[in-house]
């Protein structure tokens, strides 16, 4: 970390995400303590901006914070199930002090084609002297390159609700960032224009991988949206 607190491009971080999970299960329906460690490399961070870069291959690194001895499978960028335009390229927005971040992917192709936005609901971005902390707030938007947009996962968003991991008045906050973001989204403001259209990747030897010990570093045993504990929502949760 440079001496101005802010990260220097072409250096690693990694973004972890606290979590909540609906299980399927009607007898115990919510996990808590499942933390994902993104790592990236800083392509932009600043006061007004922070900009990473995710190249395919990157393994995204699962601890289960509930069962440390649980070894969980990393993720793979590039292996999506289900969101084919998501296993492309990828550059992350986060305006610092928003409740979102938009994804910018690219075809892995020579041709590098632009695939589309995706916009993450998330609590603001909190720094660690690895990288930024941040939780996951379920809904997500769509976006196609002539900028049609979908909602995803707003039954998701309403399940957590039930479950106690959000009270009423936190979804709909969710819920109006998103409608918010929308609005630029149809208004064709910046990101959802040209301004980053022609932004090429930095030349990256080897895929950013998360350093040793990375889910010890503190700050992983809250929700960053609702300051609350994942134990004060689930009683098994323990952060050791």
């Amino acid at each position: 970390m440079a001496e101005t607190g802010f990260f220097d491009s072409d250096s690693t971080v990694v973004l972890r995400l606290t979590g909540h999970y609906d299980t399927g299960d009607a007898a115990n329906p919510h996990r808590a303590g499942l933390l994902q460690g993104w790592p990236y490399v800083v392509v932009e961070d600043g006061p007004d901006l922070v900009a990473l870069y995710m190249p395919v291959g990157t393994e995204i690194a699962v601890a289960d914070l509930r069962d440390r001895g649980r070894e969980v499978s990393p993720l793979v960028h590039g292996e999506h199930p289900s969101l084919a335009f998501r296993r492309g390229e990828k550059l992350r927005l986060k305006n610092p002090g928003s409740r979102h971040s938009v994804w910018l992917h690219w075809s892995a192709a020579e041709e590098r084609r632009f695939l589309g936005w995706y916009v993450n609901m998330e609590a603001t971005w909190e720094r660690t002297r690895i990288g930024f902390d941040t939780t996951d707030l379920a809904l997500d938007l769509i976006v196609e390159p002539d900028r049609r947009w979908t909602l995803k996962d707003d039954a998701e968003l309403d399940k957590l609700t039930r479950l106690g991991v959000f009270t009423d008045e936190e979804r709909e906050r969710i819920r109006s960032e998103a409608m918010w973001v929308i609005s630029r989204i149809e208004s064709g403001s910046a990101p959802f224009d040209e301004s980053w259209l022609g932004w090429t990747p930095p030349v990256v030897g080897t895929a950013p991988r998360v350093p040793a010990e990375w889910d010890l570093v503190p700050g992983a045993a809250v929700t960053h949206f609702t300051g609350r504990s994942p134990g004060e929502v689930d009683p098994a949760y323990r952060t050791a």
